[in-house]
């Protein structure tokens, strides 16, 4: 059930991204949930298929959703898998922001920048731009040590987290959720 609450917050979170994310999230859990190889090559199969139908799905999906703003987000999605217009959730704005943080990590990499004048727009990013090494390997530290620390728990069940902590990161790189780590726990 967690699993299935983490892909419903990242659906209702109403971004554009979260919506990608979310459904790799849901596709990553079905493929690892499969026991056969053959049925994962199956399902694989399908999923190529697949894309050829998602701008039908997406616009489907934006004239009956269930509010305005996520009516948006998926009438977003489909201006990009139709005609590859990223002006709606300005990917081309993101980037520039993550390579401005990128850019910044480099200009101090053992401090930081405590100062910038703008957002990165992405924690992975931003947390080395802000604090540079010194607040960039506890930060990574944590991160990855709660994976490590919820598959242990989880035992051989471990691989249910695999998908959570895949959105987790994908969420990490795409927007500006400081408290990612604090929701992991």
């Amino acid at each position: 059930y967690f699993k299935v609450f983490l892909f419903l917050f990242l659906l209702q979170a109403s971004y554009t991204l979260a919506i990608l994310i979310a459904a790799l999230g849901f596709a990553l859990q079905i493929f690892l949930s499969l026991k056969s190889p053959i049925t994962k090559i199956f399902f694989v199969t399908a999923a190529i298929i697949a894309l050829f139908f998602i701008p039908d799905l997406l616009l489907l999906i934006s004239n009956n959703a269930a509010s305005s703003n996520m009516a948006i987000r998926f009438r977003e999605l489909y201006s990009f898998f139709t005609s590859g217009d990223t002006s709606g959730y300005n990917l081309n704005g993101r980037l520039t922001l993550y390579g401005k943080s990128v850019e910044a990590f480099f200009n101090s990499p053992i401090i930081g920048n405590r100062r910038l004048d703008f957002d990165g727009h992405a924690t992975c990013f931003t947390v080395l731009a802000d604090t540079g090494i010194i607040g960039g390997i506890p930060f990574y530290y944590l991160l990855f040590s709660m994976n490590k620390r919820v598959k242990a728990l989880l035992g051989n069940y471990s691989k249910n987290f695999m998908p959570a902590f895949f959105c987790l990161l994908c969420m990490g790189f795409s927007n500006p959720i400081h408290n990612s780590l604090p929701l992991a726990f």
